[in-house]
């Protein structure tokens, strides 16, 4: 449909960032040696309570993995892009929704691309929004295209 290939983390099994932890045998690691074949992440969310799903933010959270305890790992995060396509009822959301990813991609030395919201209809998304996706991504591809060549 759109062209990405996509990691849902709905289907893995990544546990909780813990500083006295230290390494976790969980699908994150695996998961992030995927995400760094590509130069460009797309995070995808729908929006709950004013910020995203538990399942990204728990995500998110195990980068400090990348800081602490797989540090040349998380060192190839620079460079690489990122963006955020967020849905909701609401068919605008505050600015400060892209906030924390804004400013994840800075502190990983990333570029955010920015942030792009859809709006449901009763949980669905309408033919109409379906086509705004679809050109979004198209757009998204075209930008990962040019930065290629």
């Amino acid at each position: 449909m759109t062209g990405f290939d996509v990691i849902d983390l709905n289907h893995l099994a990544i546990g909780y960032f813990d500083y006295n932890r230290g390494e976790v045998e969980d699908d994150f690691m695996p998961t992030i040696r995927k995400v760094l074949e590509y130069d460009s992440i797309v995070f995808a969310t729908p929006v709950y309570w004013y910020t995203m799903s538990a399942v990204l933010k728990t995500f998110i959270d195990r980068l400090s993995d990348l800081l602490k305890w797989h540090k040349a790992t998380g060192r190839q995060l620079r460079g690489k892009s990122m963006s955020i396509v967020s849905t909701s009822e609401e068919p605008n959301i505050e600015e400060e929704f892209a906030f924390p990813f804004e400013r994840t991609a800075a502190y990983l030395g990333m570029d955010f691309l920015g942030h792009e919201h859809f709006h449901t209809t009763r949980g669905t998304l309408t033919p109409d929004v379906l086509t705004l996706m679809q050109e979004y991504a198209q757009q998204l591809l075209t930008s990962a295209d040019i930065a290629e060549t």
